[in-house]
């Protein structure tokens, strides 16, 4: 069985003005793709997720937790055979709450945005 972290490639974290930009590539022979869904693979919502939190750990060098997600809005399924190159991008702010985090993932070279979160976030 292959390692959830073998699952998505971070490429070269940048800054662009004010926010983050990171491409991420699927590996689509992953052993989470026989189960979700055989023949159909679909990235499931719970890693585009967790994407998020390991892509603002990179960027703030620090260890997070999700403390409170106010909206997280599904708006595509990511087949990692047709799409396997994706972009994420997610602005950060530092408040008395935690780190405030919006974020939206595509796919590399397409203006759909196929995830949206808006989240706190906790150092631990």
């Amino acid at each position: 069985m292959n390692n959830f972290h073998d699952l998505i490639t971070f490429g070269d974290l940048r800054r662009e003005e004010d926010e983050y930009v990171v491409p991420l590539t699927i590996d689509a022979t992953h052993d989470v793709f026989d189960g979700h869904f055989p023949q159909h693979p679909v990235l499931p919502g719970v890693v585009t997720m967790e994407v998020l939190r390991r892509a603002l750990e990179l960027a703030t060098q620090q260890k997070l937790r999700l403390s409170t997600a106010a909206n997280i809005k599904f708006l595509g399924m990511i087949d990692p055979r047709a799409t396997p190159e994706m972009v994420m991008r997610f602005s950060v702010t530092d408040s008395d709450d935690g780190l405030k985090v919006k974020a939206s993932l595509r796919a590399a070279g397409d203006d759909s945005i196929v995830f949206k979160q808006q989240a706190t976030f906790h150092v631990y």
